[in-house]
């Protein structure tokens, strides 16, 4: 490469091994050239700016904090975007499981429950019986339970049969 810098797309080869060795410098360009690519996978997964905003801040803190898992500045950017899209995935599958279906039933105005969340938490994980309660209750389409859920229509189908067979299971061992 005779007269030309060696570049990673945006980024230059030297400003990857700073990164790597640590250089504050190094870091800070690193930091600015893949901004925008990697905001744009975290805020795709998790929908919200502000949380987009933390888990981009995460993934350099992982980075800086594990660079060494790094062979090959050449590789720096695959683990920038792996480490970004794995942070955002468990976020979301954290936020997941703190859904309350008590709390869907308060927001769609139903006070008393008598008994059936209850019921289905008996057999259920905490996702299956918002998608059964969502689907049955309100009568959601999958589309819009994925919506709600920031997961796919494909992940609402599985879940809510799942949720069935267990269900009929459950149901049957109590006849």
């Amino acid at each position: 490469m005779k007269g030309k810098k060696a570049t990673l797309n945006n980024l230059s080869l030297a400003s990857a091994q700073g990164f790597l060795r640590g250089e504050e410098g190094a870091i800070k360009e690193v930091y600015l050239a893949y901004r925008q690519l990697l905001y744009f996978i975290i805020a795709s997964i998790v929908s919200n700016p502000e949380d987009a905003k933390d888990i981009y801040q995460e993934t350099f803190v992982s980075a800086l904090a594990h660079r060494e898992d790094v062979k090959s500045p050449k590789d720096l950017k695959w683990y920038l975007v792996s480490t970004a899209k794995n942070l955002a995935l468990n976020y979301v599958k954290k936020r997941d499981a703190l859904i309350d279906p008590s709390d869907l039933l308060d927001y769609y105005g139903q006070e008393e429950s008598n008994g059936y969340l209850e019921e289905l938490n008996a057999f259920l994980k905490p996702k299956e019986s918002v998608v059964v309660t969502l689907k049955i209750a309100y009568g959601f389409t999958n589309k819009e339970i994925a919506r709600y859920l920031n997961v796919s229509e494909r992940s609402v189908a599985a879940l809510y049969r799942e949720a069935l067979i267990k269900l009929k299971k459950g149901i049957s061992a109590h006849v």
